[in-house]
């Protein structure tokens, strides 16, 4: 699908009132666009502006096109600078078989494994880990970025780790957080 100057243009209307920034959707807008264009044919409308009429008018189908504008991230560990553990850690926690590590049963017992929407509360219990990366920091305005980062410094236990993507960075003035491990890592610490 090539690139559409009324696709773009429609683009940079809708995203900033899903509190979405623009410049986040600069590699992945063709999977929006293919998306939002399948989302027209089922609705029989001719093209973008007809679309921004459609939202105009019913208002609940700015739901549909959120779900329609969350990006697929392909492999999550992807990022492989990130996830790279301090030797103390893996040589305590884990256990290495054919080249590949294993964390140890005692500490995969109190894991919890949650997905939700990061724009809602987060889950009621103290965490010491959240993986958020390649989301908040690329695809939400400064001002949900904010909104987000507050929910998840109080979720953060004290020295809890905040994984972010590794060209993320949090907003400008967010108190309470310094990198940690390898300086420039994408990995931040709550303290």
């Amino acid at each position: 699908m090539t690139e559409d100057p009324q696709w773009t243009a429609f683009l940079q209307w809708a995203l900033p009132q899903l509190r979405m920034r623009w410049s986040g959707f600069r590699k992945v807008r063709t999977q929006v666009h293919k998306r939002v264009h399948r989302r027209l044919q089922s609705l029989q409308l001719a093209g973008p502006d007809d679309y921004r009429s459609y939202l105009q008018q019913y208002p609940e189908e700015w739901r549909v096109l959120d779900t329609l504008c969350r990006i697929s991230i392909s492999r999550f560990c992807r990022d492989k600078g990130i996830y790279g553990l301090p030797a103390a850690w893996r040589e305590s926690a884990f256990t290495e078989s054919t080249g590949r590590y294993c964390l140890q049963s005692a500490y995969k017992r109190p894991v919890l494994f949650v997905e939700h929407d990061v724009r809602g509360p987060v889950p009621a219990t103290a965490l010491q880990l959240i993986l958020c990366r390649n989301l908040v920091y690329t695809y939400y305005d400064e001002g949900l970025q904010r909104e987000i980062t507050q929910r998840l410094i109080d979720a953060l236990q004290p020295g809890g780790l905040l994984v972010v993507g590794s060209h993320e960075t949090l907003p400008y003035d967010v108190p309470g957080f310094t990198p940690c491990f390898a300086p420039g890592r994408s990995i931040k610490r709550n303290v």
